[in-house]
């Protein structure tokens, strides 16, 4: 699949976006949302590929799909958000400092790069398919409630209508105590240098703190899977070292365009760029732990499945029970209803994944793209016909 270089787009607010697409320009967008803390690298590119085939083969304006040709009507998009990867870092400072953005925030770079990434093709292409994991999940709902017009359908994982500190009053849990428990137990580096310079320390908490979250022991990393995550963590690392490279970068190009040196760029080192390492991600804690929209829900009504895990323990079921309970969209199989105003008042359709902990394993993948492939149908499908 073609797949461009990532690139960087440059948000209102003076931090940037890091991003990459697969596919063409012109293709129907498909914004793949990684969950709290994660980067890109979440959006694994075999996965990326099954999405693409499974698309492709749903729609009858795609040629036949073979190995040697890839979807070419979508293009998938997946980003760092900010305090991932190769996006913004903010200085990693105390719990004040780690709420200066919010969901609100999330949602409005969301938009912003979706802006982007449209520009220049037709409005009937604008809109999107969206995949959201976790908290990327709360991105994709809370789009799909405010913006109509930019979201075709919203496919859910392992995700929620209030977060993670749950909603004990009307029933929906926090996370789990054996969850958390196991999480505590992640030996972490020592603040400081060693998130910087010490790759195997990260690595170590990194790929502890993913099985930490999983569930049961049927969720355990395989050998396999194991050598994967520590490929990835260890690309995390590496990406999340490129900030400040990339910082000086641009600070470089803007002051060759101004002819002088810039102040405007120092604040991206007020920001924490000269210290970006992967501990960053903690500062989105207080976006994911404050009160989520939950009255919104009742506002989506393009097609939506959700799909979530009975082994999760950091976001229980009931979440995923509740998030397809109040949405009003179509329930996301051919024939269930449209996109946008022709979607059906039916809920959501939930599909419950047993022994799912709370993490895109391979092993799950074939899940999540078979009902990517069947809401996308339902909303190609109406809009045709």
């Amino acid at each position: 699949m073609e797949a461009s270089p990532e690139q960087f787009l440059k948000l209102p607010h003076g931090g940037r976006i890091c991003y990459q697409t697969f596919g063409p320009h012109a293709g129907t967008p498909v914004l793949l949302l990684s969950g709290g803390g994660q980067s890109m690298l979440s959006w694994h590119e075999d996965l990326i590929a099954q999405l693409a085939s499974a698309l492709s083969q749903s729609n009858p304006s795609s040629p036949p799909s073979s190995s040697s040709s890839p979807a070419r009507d979508y293009l998938f998009v997946r980003y760092d958000t900010r305090d991932t990867g190769r996006s913004t870092h903010y200085a990693c400072l105390d719990d004040e400092a780690r709420r200066r953005y919010t969901l609100d925030d999330l949602l409005a770079d969301a938009l912003a790069l979706l802006d982007h990434v449209c520009a220049g093709v037709e409005n009937a292409a604008r809109a999107a398919h969206l995949v959201g994991f976790s908290m990327g999940g709360a991105t994709a709902w809370m789009l799909a409630a405010r913006h109509p017009h930019r979201v075709r359908t919203i496919t859910l994982v392992s995700s929620s209508p209030v977060g993670p500190a749950g909603d004990v009053a009307t029933g929906i849990p926090s996370v789990d105590e054996a969850t958390m428990k196991r999480v505590e137990a992640v030996a972490r580096p020592t603040e400081g240098e060693e998130w910087m310079t010490d790759r195997e320390a990260v690595v170590r908490f990194l790929v502890g703190f993913e099985e930490a979250c999983m569930g049961d022991e049927e969720e355990r990393l395989t050998d396999e899977e194991r050598r994967g995550a520590e490929e990835s963590a260890g690309w995390a690392f590496d990406r999340a070292a490129r900030v400040v490279r990339d910082a000086k970068q641009e600070m470089g190009d803007e002051d060759q365009r101004k002819g002088s040196k810039s102040q405007d760029n120092g604040r991206l080192y007020e920001r924490g760029e000269e210290r970006a390492n992967v501990s960053s991600f903690f500062n989105q804690a207080g976006a994911a732990w404050a009160a989520w929209p939950r009255e919104e829900l009742r506002r989506v009504a393009c097609p939506a499945v959700v799909v979530h895990g009975d082994g999760d323990g950091n976001v229980p079921l009931r979440h995923g029970e509740v998030l397809a309970e109040e949405m009003r969209g179509g329930g996301g199989g051919e024939g269930d209803g449209g996109a946008g105003p022709v979607a059906t008042r039916q809920r959501a359709r939930l599909v419950v994944v047993r022994g799912m902990g709370h993490g895109l394993r391979r092993r799950h993948w074939g899940v999540v793209v078979e009902e990517v492939r069947r809401v996308v149908a339902a909303a190609e499908g109406a809009m045709r016909g």
